[in-house]
């Protein structure tokens, strides 16, 4: 039954009863009174904003054949009510469930034993309900709970935002019986009461870019930005003024101008509470002719941010500014914050311990060249498990010297690459519960962190990993890496990948599969310490550019290349190469064949094996001035032809 009350609502009958035919139990359930009730409150305002409110019950005559129940190995029943709302009021809707009276029991009306099927009395897993009760639970819940009173209703969904459409909600409702349940027909009834929360006028703001733009019309090339805050009172008449409001969303204008006596841009609007638009990419931004560049405090009081779903570049470039309070800020919306703090230079402390970022997907660059920045704070509330690309997040943060992101949730995220990347004074990095099984590029992800000593990545899952080109690179202080767990078996770029990792004097890739790989030049270039590398199951037949492979290494006496095959090289120019002043230590290369030198270009042997003037072949072959070998020298040394390889 379908009618409309005196409330603006929406009234929607359905019965609960349960019939027992001779000896079988059949439930026929129905919920009542669905009601839906709008609360509006009407005033002076810059545009008419009507909320509307919708909603409906599936499933009008559900029987339950409790026979099911009673021949069920548990005796439990478990049934679903869809309840579908549709709201476009702003601040979301809140459905409540109760009886129709203060009896929360299904009574046996058919009987004058007054029989019952009891509402539970403590929330409960649906193992432990007891016999011949029934209760409720919402499809997010594993545990039941007590069927509320009419006096005491329970809300059981909310919103604070409209549905963007229906949005369909479920609730369920379990029972326990037993075989010695009075014969008989129950009811009851429960009633679904939905209701728009409370909303009043409010004044929203542009997008980010727009908003940007016209703060900084409001100054002339030469006036400078210094603030930025809300002002208690209307502009004077004649200041020059623009409009921030969003003109299809905003119930209030919202007017800036600029006083050049303070530097500071304010606002006002007629009403309390500013809502920053869903899209505020930009928004503060201090892009190269933006004013807000130089900015040295923001005040945020009183913008809210429950609906912003987009902040990147919000507080970009930003080189001035000190401190920045997001303590009122609800990010619980928000879908992505790339740039979001990136070059802001002077900031050296951050806390977003209260940010709810738990629907975050891009976090590329989040804290990127926060040069000075020496405390962040992530924990609380801060989420990253939905997090899905974190290229450059600390790229240049190198001022921090410890991180911990042990509360990381990483399992979506694909993309790490720079992620750690010349952050100079990182010295303990705790990443011990990153989950990198769907991570497809690691490039340079810890490239640059020249303080850093120690690195354990045994929890490492790489086998999706396509790219770890440079991904160790210049790591000068790092002495002990433990990569034992990394399966290479997708990787196809490996070059410069151990680069400049000057003190490891050890380094055993034994485990590595590389045959997928196509690039590994520089791949162990300027290893200054390196005296035992074994890439002993290196399988390099896809490989095309060995350049500067095994440069600059000066204290290695041997390496073992008999592994390689390299029928697809191009490229071996300074692949030994030895840099003027550095100590020559390398006397043996070992091969198990002569190199594949059919496709290597013109001018990409070049200085193969530049100032290696301890290098002999197995037949003692060399050359007083070994930059003068071409390619022609990357084979076993025999009689007649001369190579600076040893036969293995």
């Amino acid at each position: 039954m379908l009618k409309l009350n005196s409330m603006n609502g929406l009234n929607l009958v359905r019965v609960f009863l349960k019939k027992i035919i001779q000896n079988s139990v059949c439930f026929v359930i129905a919920m009542s009174a669905l009601q839906c009730v709008l609360i509006l409150t009407c005033s002076d305002s810059y545009a008419l904003y009507t909320p509307t409110l919708s909603a409906s019950l599936n499933n009008s005559n559900a029987e339950i054949n409790g026979n099911q129940i009673l021949n069920s190995a548990d005796k439990v029943g478990e049934y679903y009510l869809d309840l579908t709302v549709n709201t476009n009021n702003k601040t979301g809707y809140t459905a409540s469930l109760s009886t129709e009276s203060d009896n929360t029991a299904l009574v046996n009306t058919t009987s004058g034993s007054n029989a019952k099927i009891n509402s539970i009395s403590s929330t409960l897993p649906v193992s432990n309900l007891p016999n011949n009760t029934w209760g409720y639970r919402t499809s997010s819940e594993s545990d039941y709970h007590p069927i509320p009173a009419l006096s005491s209703p329970v809300n059981v969904f909310h919103s604070e935002k409209d549905t963007t459409g229906s949005i369909l909600n479920q609730l369920k409702i379990g029972l326990k019986l037993n075989d010695n349940l009075e014969t008989g027909s129950y009811q009851n009834k429960l009633i679904f009461s939905i209701i728009t929360n409370p909303y009043s006028p409010q004044a929203t703001l542009i997008k980010g870019t727009d908003f940007n733009s016209r703060i900084n019309s409001l100054m002339s090339t030469t006036n400078r930005l210094n603030h930025f805050k809300r002002s208690l009172s209307a502009p004077a008449a004649g200041i020059n003024t623009v409009n921030l409001e969003d003109e299809d969303e905003s119930e209030f204008e919202v007017k800036a101008w600029y006083d050049t006596s303070d530097k500071t841009v304010y606002y006002h609007t007629d009403t309390d509470k500013i809502y920053l638009n869903k899209n505020c990419k930009n928004m503060f931004s201090g892009y190269s002719s933006s004013k807000f560049r130089n900015i040295m405090d923001i005040n945020l009081t009183g913008l809210d941010s429950r609906f912003v779903e987009d902040m990147d570049f919000m507080f970009f470039g930003l080189e001035k500014i000190s401190n920045l309070n997001l303590s009122n800020f609800d990010t619980s919306n928000v879908k992505t914050m790339n740039s979001i703090f990136a070059f802001t230079t002077n900031l050296a402390t951050l806390d977003l311990s209260m940010l709810n970022t738990a629907n975050v997907t891009d976090m590329n660059a989040m804290f990127a060249n926060m040069r000075n920045l020496s405390s962040l704070n992530l924990g609380g509330d801060f989420s990253t498990k939905s997090a899905k690309t974190m290229i450059n997040m600390f790229m240049n943060a190198s001022r921090l010297e410890n991180l911990d992101l042990s509360t990381f949730n990483t399992s979506n995220v694909t993309n790490m690459s720079g992620m750690f990347s010349g952050m100079e004074n990182l010295k303990t990095l705790n990443i011990s519960s990153f989950n990198t099984s769907n991570v497809t590029n690691m490039r340079q992800m810890f490239s640059t962190d020249i303080s850093l000593t120690s690195l354990d990545l045994s929890n490492f899952q790489t086998a999706k990993v396509t790219d770890m080109g440079a991904m160790f690179n210049n790591n000068i202080s790092l002495s002990n890496l433990n990569i034992s767990s990394f399966n290479t078996g997708n990787v196809t770029d490996m070059a410069y990948m151990f680069a400049g990792v000057e003190k490891i004097t050890s380094l055993n890739l034994s485990h590595f599969d590389t045959g997928n790989v196509v690039y590994t030049s520089g791949m162990f270039h300027g290893m200054s310490n390196l005296v035992n590398l074994d890439i002993s199951h290196f399988n390099t037949s896809k490989v095309q550019i060995m350049g500067n492979m095994f440069s600059n290494l000066p204290k290695i006496k041997t390496i073992d290349i008999s592994s390689f095959s390299t029928e697809s090289l191009t490229s071996v120019k300074e692949m030994f190469l030895l840099a003027d002043g550095l100590t020559d230590s390398l006397e043996r290369i070992y091969a198990s064949r002569d190199f594949n030198l059919s496709q290597i270009e013109n001018g990409e042997d070049s200085n193969i094996f530049t100032n290696r003037r301890k290098l002999r072949g197995g037949n003692g072959s060399s050359l007083s001035n070994p930059a003068d070998a071409d390619k022609s020298w990357l084979r076993i040394d025999r009689p007649g032809a001369p190579g600076y390889f040893t036969q293995k």
